[in-house]
């Protein structure tokens, strides 16, 4: 791509519109010993361990097991294959791991992953009389920090430190028992690349010759015997089978499964996700636990369901929620067995039988830890027996937590600078969380607590410390009221928080601190080391669930990188939102609940028959229940997100649009002149569809679609053949019918674009205008209920093309300046001239059969000329 500066402006042409590159399916090898597994029932299949599991799960390989000799007679032909993984419970002096085995270090022909490090001793797979294995009972690695962006740990969070867990506790070989197997490293191996260690561990002697973490580019020699030489990538791991299958796959951290999943993509040639792998096995279970019928109404609370904390909890990578809601009786409770911790929230009538002495959630009854937010139920003849027990409804906003108490893991991440007081919610609220009301912090005074010191935050009107419910840990063993048989099996946290004040303003009444205390109750009954960092409160910024297809990717330095594309980096960088970005394979699996978010951006990367778009889909139109930005035109055909036979999509190659003078105050176009006409700029070129330069795309339409809401059409191109049936820009209020089908109405406002991703991407940012990515900012106001900005999205990046300034040409019609007039000559067929200022705005548009002249401005100027013959552009300075 060509740039060009001169004296008065830096103006350049690129474009593209970019649909996802998914790649071929890569075939992977996965290569156990004979023999291998143990007879526990507590320990993964030897094929279908979390490995294969991820690996299966993932569309982008095919994944085949074999299990075979020491001498690699079971292998397939390795020209079949795009990976190997030869796993750890190979014995290191196997034979196909020697030099003249089939996975021998110079003769392996495929990229490998060898996750036997022990086998990198002298008289196995190399030659080295000082290589040496080290069975370290390490279960974290560290990476440093040069390190942390090598693609092989791509997706994973360092915020915390350096180190990372690959394991949860050590086994012996087969997974079935404690044992002292958790990474085998080996020192003093020749290496003759350097700096291929990506990782370490205390008992490392030298960085340059030994084996925890690896990456080996072709040509490395491994060992003392020259011919030892890769001829194909490789990584190299030191991690132990056995904890990789013990507990069924619970034993190996999402974070370590991350690591293998991007060494096969770095193997195999795909672009590395940039998310963390979550290991499915590891999440620790909540039960979240509501009474039956609970409702905001329309008092401006959250939906039941969709509540802070529970969106907090469901976000987390650590647990995955069951939201129910029961009778007072407790009968909509499932079996406790198969959750980590249940959490009763303060919408429980106090007196529910779930409760009480052998209820669900009774105190001696209850076999999980739980979180009680319900002080009112620990009175007398509710949850205990206790006379003196009494609750008073405070209208605190805040808790004091004592000095003594603030390191307590209850508080982590607070920060105490500026004093001992906690604010846990904005204003008070109705039970329902609607404006008004007197709810914020019940106190719970007088209950019989057996275990001293577990009030951690207190208020004025606690009456005794070792009798009060604020915020408390009761340690299982604690005795709660008067009756001696009301004792706790179970750890367990108190807390007095109203449930209205929670909900209130869908969110935003709680602090940070609040929800925090709810997170670490949470990391601390389940047993996960408790994080240090405030939790910011989400509802505090308008949430944008941001969806392009699995796979997508930059096919060059110059076009966006997925996640990072203008339009994101501007909702981005303006204070009221906050982006959740994701990929998705067609089946929409891995969309998250579009619930928890305030608005969808569907990008023009998703397939347009994708099971997402479909009746039925996450995002389909009857059945998204969040306001949406649809930038899919070609998905509202038949068959895909709507039955009309008629609707048909059209590839056009504008790249401006017209806006009626009577759209032109809608809110989507706040903050852009129409002083100069009705055409808006959108793009500085057309492109390939992969995001390169040259090619036709730029605005796919769709012509021909029922749409039970008249005017729409926001903006339109000349290929409309009907404004009450077209999507070029279009704004689609709740309750309007798309195409033939009565029951595809939108339950949300909606705004459909038209706009091809690459054209958004090429030249990261150069190739869309400022003018677009307002009406994509304006877009994003409305559906979410700000108020519209009446200001121009700057975009410094974007300059208009004069890549054929000066080049030959094949259009005859010639544009030039002589002092304030501008001459349009040797015109030889229909000719239209676009006049641009050197920010790339539309200024004035003309088309003419025939030489002819006019007055113009003075400044510098681009025009475009377009004929049957082409395209051309002219700088133009008028006097």
């Amino acid at each position: 791509m060509k740039h060009y500066i001169t004296s008065y402006l830096f103006l350049l042409l690129i474009t593209g519109l970019f649909s996802p590159l998914v790649a071929q399916v890569k075939k992977v090898l996965y290569v156990n010993q004979t023999g291998v597994g143990s007879s526990s029932t507590s320990t993964s299949d030897p094929d279908e361990d979390q490995v294969i599991v991820m690996l299966q799960s993932d569309p982008n390989f095919e994944l085949t097991y074999v299990e075979t000799p020491q001498d690699g007679s079971n292998l397939p032909n390795l020209i079949n294959f795009d990976l190997v993984i030869v796993q750890e419970n190979m014995s290191s002096g196997a034979g196909l791991l020697k030099p003249d085995g089939v996975l021998g270090v110079k003769n392996v022909t495929i990229p490998i992953i060898y996750n036997k490090a022990s086998a990198f001793r002298n008289g196995r797979a190399v030659t080295d009389a000082d290589a040496v294995a080290v069975n370290t009972q390490n279960l974290f690695i560290t990476v440093p920090v040069a390190n942390q962006s090598h693609d092989i740990f791509s997706g994973i969070d360092f915020s915390e430190g350096e180190q990372l867990r690959i394991t949860y506790q050590l086994s012996n070989s087969d997974g079935s028992e404690i044992g002292d197997k958790a990474i085998e490293i080996v020192n003093n191996l020749d290496i003759s690349t350097s700096g291929t260690l990506l990782a370490t561990v205390p008992q490392v002697t030298n960085q340059e010759k030994a084996i925890v973490v690896n990456y080996f580019p072709v040509g490395t020699q491994l060992g003392e015997a020259v011919t030892d030489v890769l001829n194909v990538d490789a990584v190299a791991l030191s991690f132990s089978y056995g904890p990789l299958v013990r507990n069924n796959g619970k034993n190996i951290t999402s974070e370590a499964l991350t690591i293998w999943r991007n060494a096969a993509y770095l193997l195999t040639g795909l672009p590395v996700p940039s998310e963390l792998y979550y290991n499915p096995e590891t999440a620790k279970k909540i039960l979240y636990v509501n009474q039956i019928g609970v409702d905001p109404g329309t008092g401006g609370g959250s939906t039941p369901g969709y509540d802070p904390v529970i969106r907090m909890l469901e976000f987390d990578k650590h647990f995955t929620v069951t939201y129910v809601e029961t009778p007072p009786d407790g009968s909509g409770i499932p079996d406790l067995s198969g959750y980590d911790l249940v959490v009763a929230q303060e919408t429980i009538d106090s007196d529910a039988a779930l409760f009480q002495p052998n209820g669900a959630l009774g105190v001696k009854n209850v076999s999980i830890p739980i979180i009680y937010n319900k002080t009112w139920a620990f009175r007398d003849g509710k949850a205990v027996t206790d006379a003196d027990a009494t609750v008073t409804a405070t209208q605190n906003f805040f808790i004091t937590v004592p000095q003594a108490n603030q390191s307590h893991d209850m508080f982590s991440g607070i920060d105490f600078s500026g004093g001992d007081q906690v604010r846990i919610t904005h204003e008070l609220a109705n039970d329902d969380g609607s404006i008004g009301g007197t709810k914020a912090i019940d106190v719970l005074n007088n209950l019989e607590i057996s275990t001293s010191g577990t009030l951690l935050a207190t208020v004025p009107e606690v009456a005794n410390v070792e009798k009060a419910f604020v915020v408390n840990y009761l340690p299982a063993g604690t005795q709660l009221g008067e009756t001696t048989t009301d004792v706790l099996s179970v750890d367990a946290v108190a807390l007095s928080f109203s449930y209205g004040a929670l909900v209130k303003g869908k969110g935003t009444n709680i602090t940070a601190e609040a929800l925090t205390i709810w997170r670490n109750a949470a990391y601390l009954l389940t047993g996960i080391p408790v994080s240090t960092i405030l939790y910011n409160n989400p509802a505090l910024f308008k949430q944008i669930l941001y969806i392009n297809q699995e796979g997508v990717d930059a096919p060059s330095p110059e076009v966006s990188t997925p996640g990072q594309d203008p339009v994101i980096k501007m909702l981005e960088a303006d204070g009221n939102f906050k982006v959740t970005y994701l990929e998705t394979y067609s089946d929409g699996n891995k969309i998250l609940d579009p619930q928890f978010f305030d608005l969808v951006i569907a990008q023009e990367t998703l397939s347009s028959g994708g099971a997402f778009f479909m009746p039925g889909g996450k995002l389909g139109v009857k059945d998204i229940r969040t306001p949406i930005i649809y930038n899919k035109s070609s998905a509202f055909r038949n068959g895909r997100a709507v039955t009309d036979a008629d609707a048909v999509a059209t590839n056009t190659q504008n790249l401006s649009v017209t806006v009626s003078p009577q759209n032109q105050s809608h809110d989507l176009y706040s903050g852009i002149d129409f002083s100069a006409g009705s055409q808006i700029r959108l793009l500085a070129e057309t492109s390939e569809s992969n995001g390169n330069d040259g090619g036709d795309k730029a605005i796919e339409i769709i012509n021909g679609l029922n749409i039970s809401t008249s005017g729409t059409l926001l903006a339109t191109v000349p290929e409309v053949s009907n404004p009450d049936q077209a999507v070029v820009f279009n704004f689609w209020p709740k309750g309007t019918q798309l195409g033939e089908n009565v029951a595809d109405v939108l339950n949300v406002d909606a705004f459909a674009f038209s706009l091809s991703y690459g054209a958004s991407v090429n030249g990261d940012g150069e190739n869309i205008s400022p003018e677009a990515l307002t009406i994509w900012r304006n877009a994003a106001y409305i559906l979410t209920g700000l108020t519209v900005p009446t200001t121009l999205v700057a975009n410094p990046d974007f300059v208009l093309s004069i890549d054929k300034v000066g080049e030959t040409s094949a259009v005859t019609s010639n544009v030039r300046a002589i002092g304030n007039r501008i001459y349009v000559s040797n015109v030889k067929s229909t000719t239209e001239v676009n006049i641009y200022s050197i920010t790339g705005a539309l200024v004035k548009t003309i088309k003419t059969n025939e030489d002819t002249d006019f007055n113009f401005k003075t400044g510098i100027w681009i025009a475009t000329v377009e004929t049957f013959e082409g395209a051309k552009a002219v700088k133009l300075l008028l006097k």
